[in-house]
Order: structure tokens, then sequence, then C-alpha cells
């Protein structure tokens, strides 16, 4: 990302909060950890009342285990994160740990179970006694095979029990030394996501445990020895996450909410309410010192984080700063800001994004991936389930899919739409471009002009993009960009890629109309990557990618003089000169990158990967790049990011005046590892990628020399 960060650009907006958690976990009196898909951590020190994201950016989260002092991660392959600083910083704990046969850095759980750290990949679980300076493989002989992972830990008394991901449950009674398969547990359920342990309550002399699988609950009242079904009431076995507070139980399915029992699990009954539909991914008990009562579950779906303060019963939202949703489109209209979501279906604000609000309601599918509004009518393209349209602003959706055939796959995966003067568009995701002339009533196609189907052949059918211009509308799709002149039935080349797959490969994933011409938004491997432009007349593409450091460009959004790009690493862009020259607009973004852009006025909205929609001022972008800008009157050599770092980091720097550059990196010899940069560049901030790949864990140093300037700056790589 660029390292200039002198003045702020973006601000959050207020309420779009929400994402898909993947865990929740609670450390000491008052500190609660929720793990997301792809947002990092975040932290919670008063009940789950409020969350502030700790970090690291990006990173997908499976588990979390934390002392009072050390937060610890297991990753979806960036392996085994700790922080000793409250999130500050982040390092790598999983030294010594082997990967053979199966894909690095993924861990599927980590759990701390007295002093000792156990973390578990889909090949083996792990123990360090060390909080993560060094590691042994633990493993156990099964009927089957041996023991190759586990999804879930508990604790009774000197008795641990692992859960895993192939029929079995194993028991350690030495401290996770040596383990055992229980036999017993072979017919149990394939998966066994949770295990929760009831101890003596009330009176009552038995130890409960309670297994959560996809095929039920499943409780043992002798150490795991033996196991009988417990399902009675449960509409949804699918049971992903179980726990116990006192004589109530809760029971996380895949797709059915919540269910309770204060029976010991011998019945069911399903909480209703907000939760009713949720696919349920953690729950924890809020820690003593919350500002709760013992009463008190956080609950982590894919939709977000809920409290319950009354064991259960009921659920409500608990998102304040849980900025963790992915936006893939913003449109605006009657003065309304809608957003389409990855996992948690549509918002809306009537407040210049103040406040959102989800509306949902007729979806049947929540990863949404555009809007359109066309004559009063909403539309909204899922992954999935096709078109849905709303005639009231989006409080209620019905299904418009009729036309729309499967002769090929990805006709129900809706990626683009495009409002014409009477017709709209709609583009798919594998099986071309259809039309409707009654407001989504019916679809006719699919069109792909006279090109050969499949793709691959040369058909325009995965389509990215649609735009209408003066006198016809662009498509862009994954073989190039495509016209049509007479509203969407037949289509033309405008520039080709598909016959060139040899070369790299490109999707064209937006247009905007600026400058007295189309530019074009490029992600991919090829020459036309970045921004491209065709005045107005002309047949020919032009490239327009200086001071663009990020040529994956994935939205664009124009007004006055400003052009405005989104990139898919190193964030939003600006010119305001057609291209010749673009400048870095990302100061206060949480993520570089940038699915979406909108502008209103003066105010601009970025739709991010799993960082929510943030909002700018147009005039104090423009102002704040001037100024920033102004300031470059000496050489800096910035410290990387993130640093230390595996395996990729990024290093920038400021010239002050055009210079011949050299950025290099060195070992601890001295000896050049890797040529970063060697070449001319002009005035400005550059920011550069170093992979790592394939050098070693250690520490090694980058040198900056331009014109007479020369600097040199340590990073360290931990694999």
């Amino acid at each position: 990302m660029i390292a200039n960060t002198l003045f702020a650009q973006w601000a959050p907006t207020s309420g779009s909060e929400g994402g898909s958690i993947t865990c929740i976990a609670a450390c000491g009196d008052s500190d609660i950890f929720a793990g997301t898909i792809r947002s990092g951590v975040f932290l919670s020190t008063n009940g789950g009342e409020s969350w502030t994201g700790i970090g690291p950016a990006q990173t997908p989260v499976n588990s979390v285990a934390a002392t009072d002092s050390i937060i610890f991660l297991a990753t979806n392959g960036d392996g085994i994160l700790k922080s000793a600083d409250r999130g500050v910083n982040w390092g790598h704990a999983d030294s010594g740990i082997t990967y053979e046969n199966i894909t690095p850095g993924v861990f599927t759980s980590i759990a701390l179970i007295g002093t000792d750290l156990f973390a578990s990949t889909v090949g083996g679980v792990w123990m360090s006694p060390d909080y993560g300076r060094s590691w042994s493989q633990l493993s156990a002989k099964t009927y089957y095979g041996f023991f190759e992972g586990a999804l879930s830990f508990a604790v009774s008394g000197n008795i641990i029990f692992a859960g895993t991901d192939g029929d079995d449950i194993f028991r350690s009674l030495d401290g996770g030394k040596t383990w055992s398969e229980l036999v017993s547990s072979r017919n149990i359920g394939a998966r066994q996501y949770s295990i929760a342990i009831k101890e003596p309550f009330n009176g009552t002399d038995t130890t409960r445990i309670f297994v959560g699988t996809n095929s039920g609950v499943y409780v043992s009242v002798d150490t795991g020895n033996t196991w009988i079904v417990a399902n009675n009431g449960l509409t949804n076995t699918d049971v992903r996450t179980l726990a116990i507070n006192g004589d109530t139980i809760l029971a996380g399915t895949n797709g059915s909410g919540v269910f309770r029992s204060t029976d010991d699990g011998a019945s069911w009954s399903a909480v209703c309410g907000i939760l009713s539909d949720a696919s349920m991914t953690s729950l924890q008990l809020v820690p003593a010192g919350g500002e709760s009562t013992a009463g008190t579950w956080l609950a982590g779906s894919t939709g977000g984080v809920y409290l319950s303060t009354d064991r259960g019963l009921s659920w409500n939202p608990s998102e304040r700063g849980l900025v963790s949703l992915s936006i893939n489109d913003l449109i605006l209209d009657f003065g309304n800001l809608y957003a389409a979501t990855e996992g948690a279906g549509v918002f809306v604000s009537t407040d210049d994004g103040a406040s959102w609000s989800a509306i949902n309601n007729g979806m049947t599918s929540l990863n949404v991936y555009s809007l359109i509004f066309k004559d009063g009518v909403l539309f909204a393209g899922t992954d999935g389930d096709g078109v849905f349209r709303s005639t009231d602003l989006g409080l209620s959706w019905s299904p418009a899919n009729t036309g729309l055939i499967s002769i090929y796959s990805g006709f129900n995966n809706i990626r683009a739409f495009a409002a014409l003067d009477t017709d709209i568009l709609v583009g798919t995701w594998g099986a071309g471009v259809f039309l409707s002339t009654n407001d989504g009533t019916t679809w006719m196609g699919p069109y792909f002009g006279t090109f050969p189907i499949p793709h691959g052949s040369g058909g325009s059918s995965f389509v990215c993009s649609l735009a209408p211009f003066t006198g016809g509308v662009y498509c862009g799709s994954s073989d190039g960009i495509f016209v049509s002149t007479d509203g969407g039935i037949t289509w033309e080349p405008e520039l080709e890629v598909w016959a060139r797959s040899g070369e790299g490969n490109a999707s064209f994933l937006s247009f905007s109309q600026y400058a007295q011409g189309v530019y074009a938004g490029v992600s991919g491997t090829l020459d036309e990557d970045g921004v491209i432009y065709q005045s107005a007349g002309d047949s020919t593409w032009v490239k327009m990618n200086n001071g663009l450091t990020d040529s994956s460009v994935q939205c664009l959004a124009s007004s006055g003089t400003s052009l405005l790009a989104g990139t898919a690493q190193n964030g939003v862009f600006i010119t305001s000169n057609g291209g010749e020259q673009w400048h870095p607009a990302n100061l206060g973004l949480p993520t570089g990158n940038i699915h979406s852009l909108v502008i209103d006025g003066t105010t601009v909205y970025a739709g991010t990967y799993y960082g929510s929609v943030w909002r700018g001022d147009l005039s104090n972008i423009v102002a704040i790049r001037k100024k920033n800008d102004a300031t470059l009157s000496n050489y800096f050599l910035f410290q990387n990011y993130p640093n230390p770092f595996n395996p990729s980091t990024e290093i920038s720097y400021q010239l002050p005046s055009s210079s011949y550059v050299f950025l290099k990196v060195f070992d601890v010899l001295g000896r050049e590892v890797k040529v970063l940069v060697n070449k001319q560049e002009t005035a400005g901030s550059y920011s550069v990628n170093f992979d790592a790949s394939n050098l070693p864990s250690g520490v090694y140093f980058y040198r900056l020399e331009a014109g007479t300037y020369s600097n040199t700056k340590k990073l360290l790589l931990l694999k």
C-alpha cells in the first residue's frame, strides 16, 4: 500500500458493519475476539457492545486462542500468526511445522490448553510447549490410518478431547502427549465440528460430553466410551457449534440458526427471530468481566455477530465497529445508496451512509454481485439464484428469471446490468447476455453475436461488465471488449484477447465515460491491464497507466475533471488530466482491494473487499492529493509494510524529481538477492511488491539509490 499517510482522505460509513465470522473466542475477564473470513480479527472489551479491528489486514482467520498477553491465529493460508501487543504487530509462530502433501499455511483450529498450544492442519496436529517458538507433531494410530487433523478441542479435568474431519474422536489422558481413538465414535458423524463439556451442575454428579457433527448432536456420560444420539427436535442436524452455560445448551446449525435445550439434549427447540435461517459458526459465553450477566452469549455467523442476554432465547446484532462486509457493487437512486454484498445480501442507506439497513425479504441468495434501477424497479443479480426485482425500493423481492435458460452453466450467476432507453440487459458468468423489454418480467436470449460458443472459442459468454454509451453498449468479458449498436441483440469485437490466451488472461471489469472518450478497467496478465482509453470516434485503445502502481483495475468512476480507479491491491487512484498521470488516494482506507466506486455530488463511496463501505469528499481527496504531492520536496524511502512479512511486502518511496532509480534487496552477507527497480521514473510516490516466496526466513536489507540519494532499511521474513 502507499506509504504517504500525511493526511486522511477516507472515513468509514456508519452502520455498514457485519461480515462473515469464522470464530469467537474469549480470554480473561473482558477480551473477546472475533475471527473473520478475510478481515483478520476484531477485539471487543465490553461484552460485544463494540468492536475494533486489530489486523492483520486481509487475513482469513479460522480459529483464535489467547492468553492475557498473546494472541494466536490459525489462518487459512498464512500459517499461525502471533501478536504480543494486542494486534499492533503480527509475526509468524509456526517455525518447524511441515506441510507434506497438504496446502501450506492452512490451519483448521488452534487451542491453548494449560500452557500448551495445539494447532491442527489437515495433515496433522502439532503441539508447542513454548507459545509457538517450537512445535512437535502428534499422532495416534486409528483403524483407518493416522490422526490427521482436528476441527475442535475440549478439556474435562485432565482429559482432552479432539474432534476430527474423519469419523473419529480422539482422547488424551496425559495433556495431549499421546492420543487414542474412541472406537465408539466412528458412527456419530464424519465431521466433529464442536465439542462442549457439561460439568456437574446443581447437584448432578455426571459429566456430559456433547459433540456437534454433520449428522447432529451426540452425548456421552462415560468420558467418550459410549455415545447416544440427541437430535429430538433438531430440524437441521448439520451442527457446527455448541455452547453450555448451567442447564442451557445451545446448538448452532448450518442454515437453520440456533437450537436450545434445557434437558441435557433430550429435546431441542428452535430459537425464532433474526437467526432463524442463519448459518452459525461459533457460540461463546461472554466473560464475567463483560458488561453482561452470566446468561449472555455471542453468536458468530456468516452474516455477523449477534448477542443474547436471556440465555439464547432472543438475539440482536452486535456489530458496531465490525467493518468486515465485502461490497461487490454500489449504486445511487431516489436519494438512496444501495450496497450489494457477499453473503449478506443488499443494504440501503437513506442518509448518505450515516446508517444502513439490510433489505433481503424474499431473497434466496445473499451473494449479490450487481444492482441497477430501471423505471422505478430495483434489480439484484445474485450468484446462483439469478435475478431478483423489487418494486418497493428493496423492501420486498421476487425472482425474475423467466427466460433465463440453462443451455449453458452460469445462466443464474448474474454479474452485470445495463439500462437502455426502454430495455434492460443482464450479463451472466457463463451464459452470455440476456435482454428484457418488460422490466425483467421475461428475458430473451442468450445473445453472443456471431462468435462460437462456449467460452474459450471466442464467444463473449463470461460477462464482467455492461456499459451503455451514446449509440450503443459495451460488454466487458473474459474474452475482450464487445460492442452492440442494436440494443444487445448482436455483438461485434472491439478488443479481443481470447485468441491470445497463451500470452495470459484479462477481464474487462468496468467502463467510464470521461474526457470525451471511454475508459476501461482491466485486470489480468496481458499488456492491456490497468486502464485503457478510447477517444470518441476512434477504434483504438490506448494504455493510460502512468503512476498506477497496481494494474489490476476493478472499478472506475468519474465526476467533472476527476476520474477514480479502484484496484485489487493498492487502493484508489485519481487523475485530473485524462489519465496522463495517476496519483494514489488511499489514506485512511483499511484495505487496498476496491470492488466498487460511486460518486454523489462531491461525495465518493468506496465498496471494499471485506472492509465494508468508506466515504470521502472528492474535493478533499483532490486537495489532499495536491498537498501531499507538494510535500515531495525530498527523496524518501519508507519502511516496508507489513514487517515482519510472509511471503510478500510492499516497499514505498518518493521522488521529488525525475530520477534513475535502483531498488535492490540484499541478504545479511551483502549479497544481492533481487532487483526490484532499475529504470528512469518521474517525480511522485511509488510502491513495489517484494515477493520472497523462494527465499528462506531471515533478515534482509533493501536499498534505494536515486540521483544523489541513497538509503538502506531492514526487513524481516518469517516463514
